[in-house]
């Protein structure tokens, strides 16, 4: 099958081919992300609005072990499933080079593999709650990523809708119930007939299909095997596949291998009472003509653990097993672990009832391996005497082992709560990373409960960013939507959030996370939403153009369709597109009001093949200060300005050779600027509107982003932000950040840039105010001076950000603009030290600078050390023919010179604290010794060089800095255990830690104890 999908997906390879349809690895252009694409021919027609409901519920899957469905759609006769690409190799890859595996390699996978399964089988997705089968787990479907975890792919999503002749089939993995069989104390109940695409046999009367297209015919007692072999049914006696005879007597039957006795394990799943009573694997009709009996059969949670079953016996005996479960070889120690091949053969039971009734059933038994190891069972007695102590000694053992249960039982409670924070924090939810965090603490002294865990204490450090001192937005409550944000907009005074979800305008309360309101909306991700004022919004209703009343909770009036909105600079005036209309309509905001229609002649703005996925936002729609200008993106590249009082005075620009795919666009004063791109270039273009002549011109590559402003319009290129200047008439360089940004906006006297990795906000000089971390993808922004939202199209809820006042942890200021690279406060904390590798300045605590030092012989500096001895600080230079100048860390003032020792050019030091001595060698880990034994506490991992190593509070603190020159730091317990990551950390001293984030001020934080994080977690939470 040839990709025939939408354009925005643009396929690399195809990477698989199957009896439905094509898997291809392609880009999404807009997004530049690698995707999965899987194309499958439907065979009937769906109904797309169950479709989308179901895709909907699926795209909220998140789990670490199942890559991520961003979309499905249907095109012609071909349904598209749009995943997350995972990197890596399939398991089938590893088996097939012959590759063998350790028991622990295997427990940790199939541990993941039930984790994925226990979260997709829950019936929490979707409204009303369900679970999802994956219906065909194999090597093939089974990632391993680079780090060694896995990813369960290809899940079916035709599944959740219902569609059972699309189950996957793989034989050797899948389930008797797969094939059509129910295998109870009875025998086999029911079977139906597929082949290996899933499709049904044609069955009558005594004649039905063959995979391999021959006939097989079934008379009283007798039918022809797939080998074409002949199977007798007599009472007590019939032929296996083999030809071989069994007879089943109590309990008993024969192979040619000798007896069998049915117990525990996969020998069980020999249906005994189906061999008792001497039924053959079919049902005779009452007319004993031999017609098939079949109802369908739906593979169910226990068909998935079966798989797993089955995945397992080939990673541990090194063979896929038999496609008939009657077939398959137990697997039986001292070759095999008992324990686990006690799982696979349950796992693996021809009776679903007899199997693991659910994935949290098996992984329980997974995690108690340890403890039913028999080797851990008490010796015999041997003696009266030995009998009692030992009855004594079990007791107490029995006590202990209760313990000793409960406490890895709550570790692995606490470990999954500790999971749950981290995901949570990481999608920005807040209140749920501190409540999970929270409940993964230990809530008072008891017996039974072991020590927190070191990553528990990391995630609540995280929860809380209490070591987060900088000031900026951060994510103040998270908002669950009813699907995907496609567009969002916040009113001026930050209180309600617009987002148009598919088909629907929600409003949400920024102050609580709720939804106060839902209204139709068009059924479109084209369809847009405008905040005229705090109370009213603008938005695509289902009917038509539509204001309402927030407030008051009415509508104001209903006008024409409308996907696209403008508003003009005053409020007075909008603009609104339908799709790919050939007019664009003037509205009066106030009442409604047709004012004007904009024919666009043979003209119309592009709309995406499946706009009802995502909304590229590549057309652009704006209106003038008082509405009196349109400006608007058409077809084939071509943009215009219309002068709605005088037709004569429009202007066309670009012709259709352009061919632009993605504009911006703005209107300041008497100024037009906008930008055109696509994939290879970019231009940018600033139109004196009264002139009617272009005063600026720029050529380039990338995608620009325009943002106008009061004084201003604002222009960023990938991490660039540019101002246009009309009296130099150029862009004047304004600001970089340090990675792409995704959106600016000009919010009166701050311009805020959000990039990839973090939100910047500045002053109109371009000085740095505020400097915020983030971590997620970004399709929807939106901001006022009050509060952001950020949301994406993979992720139904919608982030909620508030700007953070952290002055309060302030100790020192600083002039913003001298670029360092250290920072340190003296012994008697009055003055700061900035400097890099060339130079110096020395700064009051106030921000008044001391001096400025040219450091003489830079390129010979071999190391800088801030040196603190009572009230004195120094800082020592030390060259590379051993000579050291001293400076005063207070004046700056040069106090010395000495000779000592040429510099150890191996890199290899030793750093000392109160309590620890640290062994740090290039290229290889950190070893932290404990000071008095001298034995080895650690080996500190992490990919970055160590610089500096102190003590705060009983507590290690190591300082490093990347190959990207960033510091951070990490503090440890006394058993050098993380207890958190500190970002921008710079200095150490009196118990306290100080960051810098390169703004202006110097910040201090206490060391908090696990009870303080705690009490702090609970004031937090409602």
């Amino acid at each position: 099958m040839e990709y025939q999908g939408p354009s925005q997906y643009e396929v690399i390879e195809k990477i698989g081919t199957g009896g439905l349809g094509s898997v291809y690895l392609a880009r999404h252009k807009n997004l530049n992300t690698k995707v999965v694409l899987k194309a499958e021919k439907l065979k009937k027609k769906i109904n797309e609005v169950q479709l989308r409901r179901e895709v909907d519920i699926l795209k909220t899957l998140k789990s670490p072990y199942i890559p991520v469905v961003y979309d499905y759609f249907v095109q012609g006769d071909t349904a598209y499933t749009v995943m997350e690409y995972i990197e890596g190799e399939t398991l089938e890859e590893y088996l097939e080079r012959g590759e063998s595996y350790r028991q622990p390699q295997i427990i940790k996978w199939a541990i993941q593999i039930l984790e994925a399964l226990r979260y997709l089988h829950s019936p929490t997705h979707g409204d009303p709650p369900r679970g999802y089968i994956h219906s065909d787990i194999k090597p093939a479907n089974i990632m391993i990523r680079p780090n060694g975890d896995i990813s369960l792919i290809d899940f079916n999503v035709s599944l959740a809708i219902g569609e059972e002749s699309t189950i996957g089939l793989t034989r050797g993995y899948a389930s008797p119930e797969h094939y059509g069989y129910v295998y109870t104390d009875g025998g086999i109940k029911t079977h139906r007939l597929i082949d290996e695409d899933g499709e049904e046999r044609t069955d009558t009367t005594g004649t039905w299909q063959t995979w391999d297209g021959e006939e097989r015919t079934d008379t009283t007692g007798t039918w022809q095997t797939w080998e074409g072999k002949e199977r007798t049914d007599t009472t007590g006696t019939w032929e296996t596949w083999e030809g071989e005879e069994r007879t089943d007597t109590t309990g008993t039957w024969q192979t040619g291998e000798g007896e069998r006795k049915e117990t525990e394990g996969l020998s069980s799943t020999v249906p005994d009472d189906s061999r008792a009573r001497g039924t053959s694997d079919r049902v005779q009709s009452s007319s004993g003509g031999g017609s098939l009996k079949r109802r369908k059969i739906a593979p169910d949670e226990r068909s998935d653990l079966y798989s797993v079953g089955a995945l397992l016996y080939h990673l541990v005996s090194g063979q896929k097993p038999a496609a008939n479960v009657l077939d398959v070889v137990p697997l039986s120690p001292p070759k095999y672990n008992r324990q686990i091949a006690a799982i696979i053969g349950k796992a693996m039971n021809a009776n679903p009832n007899r199997r693991y009734q659910s994935a949290g059933e098996m992984l329980s038994a997974f995690y108690d391996l340890k403890r039913n190891d028999a080797r851990n069972k008490a010796l015999k007695k041997q003696s009266v005497i030995a009998a009692a102590l030992t009855g004594v000694l079990l007791a107490a053992g029995a006590v202990c082992a209760f313990i000793g249960l409960r406490r890895m039982q709550k570790k692995e409670e606490w470990l999954k709560l500790t999971e749950y924070s981290n995901e949570a924090y990481a999608a920005g939810d807040i209140e749920n990373a501190i409540r999970y965090a929270l409940e993964a603490c230990p809530q008072g002294k008891s017996i039974l409960s072991p020590a927190i865990r070191e990553q528990t204490q990391v995630a609540l450090t995280q929860a809380l960013e209490v070591y987060k001192l900088s000031d900026g937005y951060r994510v103040d409550r998270i908002a669950k939507l009813p699907s995907e944000p496609l567009y969002a907009d916040i009113s001026p005074d930050g209180k309600y959030a617009a987002c148009i979800c598919l088909g629907q305008l929600v409003i949400v309360d920024t102050g609580n996370s709720e939804i106060v309101q839902t209204l139709e909306a068009e059924e479109s991700a084209l369809a847009e939403v405008k905040f005229v004022d705090s109370d009213t919004v603008l938005f695509a209703g289902r009917d038509g153009l539509t204001a309402y009343d927030l407030k008051e909770k009415k509508e104001l009036w209903t006008g024409g369709r409308a996907t696209g909105i403008a508003l003009s600079g005053d409020g007075k005036k909008a603009a609104g597109i339908y799709k790919d209309d050939r007019e664009c309509s003037l509205y009066d905001v106030q009442t409604g009001r047709i004012i004007q229609t904009v024919d666009l002649g043979n003209s119309y703005q592009p709309v995406t093949v499946n706009n009802i996925g995502f909304n590229p936002n590549d057309n652009m729609l704006a209106l003038n200060e008082d509405g009196s200008r349109l400006g608007i993106s058409l077809d084939k590249g071509t943009v215009k300005v219309y002068d709605l009082k005088d037709d004569s005075n429009t202007i066309e620009i670009y012709d259709e050779e352009a061919r632009f795919g993605h504009f911006e666009g703005a209107f300041y004063q008497d100024l037009f600027l906008f930008a055109g791109s696509d994939e290879e270039r970019a231009e940018i273009v600033v139109i004196d509107l009264p002139g009617r002549e272009i005063v600026y011109n720029r050529a380039d590559f990338g995608q620009f982003r325009i943002a106008a402003g009061e004084d201003g319009i604002w222009v960023s290129r990938d991490n660039r932000i540019m101002k246009y200047n009309p009296d130099s008439k150029d862009l004047e360089q304004y600001f970089s950040c340090d990675s792409l940004i995704r959106g600016i906006s000009d919010c009166g006297e701050k311009i805020i840039a959000v990039t990839d990795a973090e939100i910047v906000t500045m002053d109109k000089d371009g000085a740095v105010l505020s400097r915020s971390e983030r971590r997620d993808s970004t399709d929807v922004i939106s901001v006022s001076e009050a509060a952001m939202l950020i949301g994406n199209y993979n992720s139904d809820v919608l982030q909620i950000l508030r700007a953070s006042d952290r002055s309060d942890t302030i100790c020192a200021v600083y002039d913003p603009s001298y670029p360092h690279f250290e920072t340190r406060i003296s012994a008697d904390q009055s003055h700061l030290l900035l400097s890099t590798e060339r130079d110096f300045s020395v700064y009051w605590l106030d921000g008044r600078r001391v001096i400025h030092k040219e450091l003489p012989d830079p390129d010979q500096i071999y190391d800088q050390q801030y040196i603190r001895q009572g009230q004195d600080s120094v800082l020592e230079i030390t060259y590379n023919d051993g000579t050291v100048d001293l400076y005063d860390g207070l004046t700056g003032k040069k106090t010395g010179s000495e000779k000592r020792e040429v510099p150890d050019k191996t890199l290899h030091e030793t750093l000392e604290t109160e309590h620890f001595i640290v062994e740090n060698r290039i290229h290889q880990r950190p070893v932290v010794y404990d000071r008095e034994s001298q034995r080895q506490v650690a080996v500190i991992e992490e990919d970055a060089y160590l610089t500096y190593a102190d003590e705060a509070d009983g507590c290690l603190v190591l300082r490093f800095v990347t190959t990207d020159l960033e510091q951070y730091g990490c503090l440890y317990d006394r058993n050098c255990r993380i207890l958190a990551r500190l970002p921008y950390l710079c200095d150490v001293y009196d118990g306290k830690l100080f960051f810098d984030y390169q703004d202006g001020a110097v910040r201090e934080k206490a060391v908090l104890s696990l009870e303080e994080l705690m009490e702090y977690a609970k004031s937090k939470l409602p």
